[in-house]
């Protein structure tokens, strides 16, 4: 997971988006849930990542979603991109799943780290 281990990046995110109890556990579970999709985050790509899920899950919570977009914008997103973050939005927030523009946003981290391997 780009050098460090699982308690430290939850430290780094938790100190740079406050996150409650019930959110650090659910950056345990994003990050396991991506180990197993196969998805291994660089250092600069990750924070970014796990910073989108607990916006993603924070708007769920309260009812605000993102603005609909045009689905153009993200034509250089490769399928495989949008299958994948498709299945971590409905494993983590089943109304997010529902908005197609948080499903593609998400799909931008996916796609970079793809590029990356």
């Amino acid at each position: 997971m780009g050098g460090l281990v699982v308690p430290e990046i939850i430290r780094e995110v938790e100190e740079r988006l406050e996150l409650t109890p019930d959110e650090k556990e659910v950056v345990r579970e994003v990050l396991r849930f991506t180990e197993k999709q196969g998805i291994t985050w660089k250092e600069h790509f990750r924070l970014g990542f796990l910073s989108h899920i607990i916006s993603l899950i924070r708007r769920a919570r309260d009812g605000e979603w993102v603005a609909e977009m045009d689905e153009s914008l993200f034509e250089e997103v490769s399928p495989t991109a949008i299958q994948l973050a498709q299945e971590i939005v409905e494993a983590f927030s089943k109304e997010g799943a529902e908005h197609r523009s948080e499903v593609l946003l998400v799909s931008t981290h996916y796609e970079m780290a793809l590029r990356e391997e």
